[in-house]
């Protein structure tokens, strides 16, 4: 067992030595190819700098120098070239060019320097193989070999390369003779870290048990006993031989068969109290205009039911969120002078620091093609809006994406990547919108009509179905607005109908979430709707008055001596109306007096043929009677009532409906009268069968908002129409002919107010609706002539009524748009 134990300690120790050289070894690796490439870079701008000084364009070679020392800011021979052209630049153009040395010259001191360096480093790659310093020999060697590959042709080397070349070998020599001594010194110490980990292991395992054991503990004390049981089984698994575990496991068992029982008690008693919670809440009806569910509700139904924008689309990378960030923040100077894209992009990324790389297939198009890169003027750019400036100068047919960590320009069809497969449902857009056309009260059905009962239920054919936007519609909105180029431009896109309540759409991720987008804000406002609140005040004042003195009632049914009936009396002018008369007959005496044969007898009626008020009637009121039995018999009723009212009614309905929607709202009462009849003949008798109609009074208001494009205002188109039944209900009475008896019509009659308006009314405002008023006012007087103008006997023969009445309706509507995300936004916070 220690055999085996000593020989997988040995192999994790090479394994861990493996490791870390192979890291060492790959950072080693990746410093010196970043070093070949920045000596590249130099040495091109080195080149074109000579070129311009050549052409004595110092300006030129300045900036050549400048990006050069961007790339190396500790290039010493940079540095000493950049001073040179700068002192040439400060310089007159004649001394300058008498002072500059030739392209030549310069590349010879420039090769000189390089040869200077090379020497340099080789020196001290051999007092770093000297020192036993291997690796580091082998980079500085290679670096030396690297340098002299990329200028050859344009230095002479000697035996420099030759020198290098050799150090390699002995650096490869030194590797391979490593003594048999330092490598089993490296297994010891291996093997003495293996060691020394087993045993922190152990202590750990250790410490976790008692963790979870302490843990276990602190459940059952707080009552937790199932949970205390799985920590003390997780420790029993790794030591069953514990035996705190073993005991706390048996404890937190006993504990919970004890606590079952009270448990259940205490779920039923709760049920319970949920139950009368429940039963007490229907007791109280919900007031808002529209009422969300609770915070935990919401969240339920939102996760079984999942959100509208489940396009199944993969979460954004966080490293391309990172590259992304970074794109839209760093900023950069660009100036690119014939240069191939492949040079660019390396630019860049030594600027930024972003990887940048170029499709092999657009980089070898373009250098078969001669195109280069002239960039120049811009300064201090978001490198997100260089690679824009870069894709569209260089073709139409290039974009950049980001893949694998990096940013990559392609071709157009490359960068937008594999298309998907998507459904996207449109039910709640070209649902069809019932308008509902409120009542007709304005007129009387005749006989046979059947008035508006077609318009009673949203399923009847004969409504109109109103839809706001079409399926072809959307489909043409989003093929005409989202990635319009791209359905025509290749097979592989494409946008079709699975029924007429979805949109299959194939294309890109991007494009999926944007048509989604773009169908949510067509929601915004098609799906929108608006609460409208109409409160009705009906307001009554009115007052009537009624005051009159009549001498009556000495007929012989009063037994008050010897009455008499004016028989001699015109009943034209005199209708008899004492004493409950019907008017037929002859009035009776109301000032009687008799001497001998000779009699005398007189009375004085005051009435009105027609009714004072409308509102108000003068029944009740007071009636005082006063009579003298002697030889002058007279008997006097003095009749006085007033009345008055001060009322307002008020109705509140509230409707929803969809934006543009019609809608109405009633508050009518119906009314049945005899209408016509049918007349059936049998045995020469005439049968007269009632048809019964109904006339409708009281208030329609039909309503149709339109929701303004900002979600600020509200316009409504209103039309209000208020009708009033005449009462009394006029009634005509005929023979249907022969001997039969008479039978009775009805002819209602309807006041009829109308208003037709649009008005607009800000979100949660309200608009007055007025001007259905009615006056009525009626001074009346009846009077004997001469008597009444007597003072204080005048009083005795006259009636005089006066009635004052006014009522008002006032409608006043409120518009409250109601937006369902708005809704499902506040319930996600609340």
């Amino acid at each position: 067992m220690s055999t085996r134990r000593g020989w997988l300690v040995t192999v994790l120790a090479f394994a861990a030595l493996a490791a870390t050289a192979g890291r060492s070894l790959a950072q080693t690796s990746q410093e010196d190819v970043l070093a070949q490439k920045t000596w590249t870079l130099v040495n091109l701008h080195l080149q074109q700098a000579r070129t311009l000084e050549e052409q004595f364009d110092l300006a030129g070679a300045e900036q050549q120098l400048l990006a050069a020392r961007a790339v190396d800011p500790d290039n010493r021979l940079v540095n000493d070239y950049l001073a040179t052209i700068q002192s040439l630049k400060a310089m007159p153009e004649d001394e300058a060019r008498a002072s500059a040395m030739t392209a030549a010259d310069r590349a010879a001191q420039q090769a000189e320097s390089m040869q200077i360096q090379a020497v340099a480093e080789l020196a001290m790659a051999q007092r770093q193989l000297a020192a036993g310093n291997t690796d580091a020999a082998a980079r500085a060697a290679q670096r030396v070999v690297d340098r002299v590959q990329a200028t050859r042709g344009t230095v002479e080397w000697g035996d420099i390369e030759v020198r290098a070349r050799e150090l390699l070998a002995a650096t490869a020599v030194g590797t391979a003779n490593e003594t048999e001594a330092q490598r089993r010194e490296r297994e010891r110490q291996a093997y003495g870290q293996l060691q020394a980990q087993e045993l922190a292991a152990a202590e750990r395992g250790q410490q976790r048990l008692q963790t979870l054991l302490k843990a276990g503990a602190d459940r059952y004390l707080v009552n937790d006993f199932e949970g205390a049981e799985t920590l003390a089984q997780a420790v029993l698994e790794e030591d069953p031989e514990n035996a705190e575990a073993r005991e706390l496991a048996d404890a937190a068992r006993d504990a919970q068969r004890q606590n079952a029982d009270r448990k259940f008690l205490d779920d039923r008693r709760e049920q319970i109290l949920r139950w009368r919670e429940s039963m007490e809440e229907v007791r109280i009806p919900y007031a808002d205009i529209l009422t969300p569910p609770d915070k935990d509700h919401w969240a339920e139904i939102s996760k079984l039911r999942g959100s509208s924008r489940a396009l199944g689309l993969k979460a954004d990378d966080p490293e391309v969120q990172a590259i992304v960030t970074r794109l839209a923040e760093q900023r950069m100077d660009a100036d690119f002078q014939d240069m191939t894209l492949v040079q660019v992009a390396n630019q860049i990324y030594f600027s930024t620091n972003i990887p940048v790389s170029v499709d092999p297939e657009v980089a070898q198009e373009l250098d078969s093609a001669g195109e280069t890169v002239n960039l120049s003027g811009l300064r201090d750019l978001p490198v997100e809006s260089v690679l824009n400036i870069l894709v569209e100068q260089v073709g139409e047919n290039l974009a950049w994406t980001i893949r694998n960590g990096r940013v990559y320009i392609t071709k157009v069809e490359k960068a937008a990547g594999n298309p998907i497969v998507r459904v996207h449902n449109i039910q709640d857009l070209t649902f069809p919108i019932t308008d509902f056309k409120g009542a007709n009260i304005r007129d009387i059905p005749l006989p046979g009509e059947a008035g508006d009962d077609n318009e009673t239920t949203i399923f009847n054919s004969e409504l109109d179905r109103v839809r706001l936007i079409s399926p072809d519609e959307v489909l043409n909105l989003v093929r005409e607005n989202i990635a319009r180029e791209s359905w025509d431009a290749s097979e592989a896109y494409s946008i079709d109908f699975v029924d007429s309540q979805n949109l299959l759409v194939i294309h890109t991720p991007e494009v999926q979430a944007q048509v989604a987008d773009f169908l949510d804000d067509l929601r915004a406002f098609s799906t929108s709707m608006v609460t409208l609140e109409a409160r009705f005040f009906a307001l009554t004042d009115a007052f009537i008055e009624e005051i009159g003195t009549d001498l009556r009632g000495l007929g012989p049914d009063g037994n008050l001596g010897n009455q008499v009936e004016l028989d001699d009396v015109d009943p034209a002018n005199s209708q008899g109306l004492d004493n409950n008369g019907d008017g037929t007959g002859n009035p009776n005496a109301g000032v009687f007096y008799e001497k001998g044969n000779d009699a005398y007898a007189a009375t004085t009626e005051f009435f009105f043929n027609n009714p004072l008020g409308q509102l108000l009637n003068t029944v009740g009121g007071g009636a005082f009677q006063f009579a003298i039995l002697n030889d002058a018999q007279v008997n006097v009723v003095i009749t006085a009532v007033e009345k008055s009212v001060n009322a307002y009614e008020i109705s509140s309905p509230v409707v929803s409906v969809y934006n543009t929607q019609r809608a109405f709202v009633t508050v009518v009462n119906q009314v049945s009268f005899v209408q016509g009849f049918d007349v059936d003949v049998a045995n020469a008798a005439f049968i007269a069968d009632p048809n019964i109609g109904v006339v409708q009074e009281g208030i329609v208001l039909d309503v149709r908002p339109t929701i303004s494009f900002d979600r600020k205002y509200v316009t409504l188109d209103v039309q209000a129409t208020v009708a009033n039944l005449v009462r009394p209900i006029r009634e005509i009475s005929t023979n249907l002919g022969g001997n039969t008896d008479q039978v009775t019509f009805s002819l209602p009659q309807l006041d009829v107010q109308d208003a037709q308006t649009t008005v607009v009314v800000p979100d949660g405002g309200s608009v007055l609706l007025g001007g259905f008023k009615h006056v009525l006012y009626r001074n009346r007087t009846a009077e004997a002539p001469w008597l009444a103008d007597i003072p204080i006997v005048g009083f005795f023969f006259q009636e005089k009524g006066l009635s004052d009445e006014m009522t008002d309706l006032i409608i006043v509507i409120r518009a409250t748009i109601t937006d369902y995300s708005e809704l499902e936004a506040e319930s996600g916070k609340r």
